[in-house]
């Protein structure tokens, strides 16, 4: 495996990651498993149920549960025939082309396993089998995890990108160990005397998004949208003024000015945007601010 030198750059956590190399031993093995589709999974069921008379698609069972929607919306099944639909068993044009690589899988199979050589004899028989399934087949309620539509069978393409984009990271922040990052960060950015008010509200987001019941990705364009989404709120907090918290903290600051602001004639003033300047540490003038702002009230 070799270390990424730009995702395993930062060492202020000892954060580490790492991808396969491009030869590695046990790649082909690999490569076989991942291509291994679900269909093959399902297509062995199926044609399992249509050799039986006992055995049916029963939603008990985790595959058929997954997919029972989908072999109905794909056209794969027939309810009202019960059985496969003519549409899937002569490749009908109205087949969605997911719809057509479980066909020429399930087919495979009767060859490899029944016998039945050509395509022909293949539907012949299909036609003439039923299949038994579940009441509610077919139909996906708003709480059933069933998808709608067949997966797609992995290309070479598909593993060789997928290989080579997969990142194993390692020794990464725990939640304390967040908070203590997001909290330094934070201070920097917005040049705070601490973070603490508005570190809570960007690892609350933040948590938010990584505890969600359904794992969503974050495309760049997202992952843009949600930090200029938390930089605009984290600065109306900063510009909101003082809190109860952040007063008690500047309290802690006893410090004399020998010049005053002139708060005072702003107060009385019908302006709404007070500008001060400052040549030292923003955070000195803020507790200036506090000071005046404390004995006008």
């Amino acid at each position: 495996k070799d270390i990424d030198p730009v995702l395993s750059s930062d060492d202020y956590l000892n954060a580490k990651r790492y991808r396969f190399k491009s030869v590695f031993t046990g790649r082909e093995k690999l490569v076989k498993a991942l291509k291994h589709s679900d269909l093959l999974d399902l297509a062995k069921k199926l044609k399992s149920c249509l050799s039986s008379d006992k055995e049916s698609l029963d939603l008990r069972n985790p595959l058929v549960k997954f997919y029972h929607a989908a072999l109905v919306s794909e056209k794969v099944i027939d309810k009202t025939r019960k059985g496969l639909s003519l549409a899937f068993i002569n490749n009908e044009e109205s087949l969605s082309d997911n719809a057509r690589e479980f066909r020429r899988i399930l087919f495979d199979l009767y060859k490899s396993e029944n016998g039945l050589i050509t395509e022909k004899a293949i539907q012949d028989h299909l036609v003439s089998r039923g299949l038994k399934f579940s009441k509610n087949f077919g139909e996906k309620k708003e709480e059933d995890d069933a998808i709608s539509m067949l997966p797609s069978v992995p290309t070479q393409k598909d593993i060789d990108d997928f290989l080579s984009n997969l990142t194993f990271a390692v020794h990464q922040p725990n939640v304390d160990e967040l908070g203590v990052c997001l909290e330094d960060g934070l201070c920097q950015r917005f040049n705070l005397i601490q973070s603490d008010l508005v570190a809570g509200y960007f690892q609350s987001e933040m948590l938010t998004w990584l505890k969600a019941k359904h794992a969503t990705f974050f495309s760049t364009q997202g992952a843009k949208q949600f930090f200029k989404e938390a930089n605009s709120k984290i600065n109306q907090l900063v510009m909101v003024g003082p809190t109860l918290e952040y007063v008690s903290m500047l309290q802690r600051f006893d410090l004399r000015f020998r010049s005053k602001l002139g708060l005072e004639d702003f107060l009385g003033s019908k302006q709404k945007i007070l500008h001060c300047c400052s040549q030292s540490d923003p955070r000195i003038l803020s507790i200036q601010v506090y000071q005046e702002l404390k004995e006008l009230v």
